[in-house]
């Protein structure tokens, strides 16, 4: 059996529910943290916080109810038709 060289149709949405984004073929072989970033200008997510500090961003796996690393490869997390909801990491606390 051939295996297929993307894993089609994954949604993507913002942490609200109310931005949402197809990836109709994303590479099996690139990584969870390569799809975020074509995805955060699809969405229209910004970069930056309030304080112009750059914002990194994660994606959970509903299906798995999980955080996917960025460094992680598509093909071993997702299959056709999931979904992913993208959010910035916080950092507690800061510079005083």
């Amino acid at each position: 059996m051939i295996q297929p060289l993307f894993v089609p149709n994954i949604t993507a949405s913002d942490l609200t529910g109310q931005k949402r984004a197809r990836a109709k073929r994303v590479p099996i072989d690139s990584t969870m943290g390569d799809l975020i970033q074509d995805l955060l200008p699809r969405l229209q997510l910004p970069s930056q916080d309030s304080g112009g500090r750059t914002l990194t961003y994660h994606a959970r796996v509903d299906r798995l109810g999980r955080h996917a690393h960025s460094s992680e490869l598509v093909g071993e997390v997702l299959i056709p038709n999931d979904e992913i909801t993208l959010h910035p990491n916080v950092d507690a606390g800061g510079k005083w």
